[in-house]
């Protein structure tokens, strides 16, 4: 809730995982990578189970749109913005879960035609998009569209946050 994210678009991409630190088992919002690894999320903790991965949502499309994080991935399929919509539309979707493992998803970028990122504003996005660079993958740079937010998901809360209810975008395909 605290990421403006509907429930409904929660419940369709991610779980509830329960992990133990010590002794104490916790719960946190899962988003699985393709290892069958979790990224996890909850008021208090930020981490991961392993193995830590990239995820790919494959919808057979030439199109893929590149987030660093999964808040930012449902951040984009959620928001009520045309543009953002129409760059996703039909698209398949990666998400980083690090900016460390961009190498990693180098066959999965240049498998595709077009390439949309959806990075942060900040220098970690902006490395990113200099070392596909070097690495001659082409790539739309989408961060223009909330240049002002540190990332998607902060320029959704500051959209929402007039709104009394969130409305979900229905111009992205699965």
């Amino acid at each position: 809730n605290r990421r403006g994210i509907e429930t409904s678009i929660v419940k369709e991409y991610c779980k509830e995982v329960d992990f133990k630190i010590g002794q104490k088992i916790y719960s946190a919002v899962g988003f699985q990578n393709i290892s069958g690894g979790y990224e996890l999320r909850n008021s208090w903790f930020k981490g991961s189970s392993s193995p830590k991965d990239i995820s790919f949502i494959d919808n057979r499309s030439d199109k893929v749109c590149v987030q660093e994080g999964f808040i930012d991935f449902l951040s984009v399929i959620q928001i009520d913005d045309r543009r953002i919509r129409d760059l996703c539309n039909d698209s398949d979707f990666l998400v980083l879960n690090s900016v460390s493992l961009l190498n990693k998803s180098l066959p999965i970028l240049k498998g595709h035609d077009h390439v949309i990122l959806f990075l942060d504003t900040d220098d970690a996005g902006k490395k990113a998009k200099e070392a596909l660079t070097l690495k001659s993958v082409p790539f739309h740079d989408a961060s223009s569209i909330y240049s002002s937010f540190k990332d998607v998901n902060e320029y959704l809360l500051s959209k929402t946050m007039s709104i009394p209810t969130l409305t979900r975008s229905r111009g992205i395909h699965r």
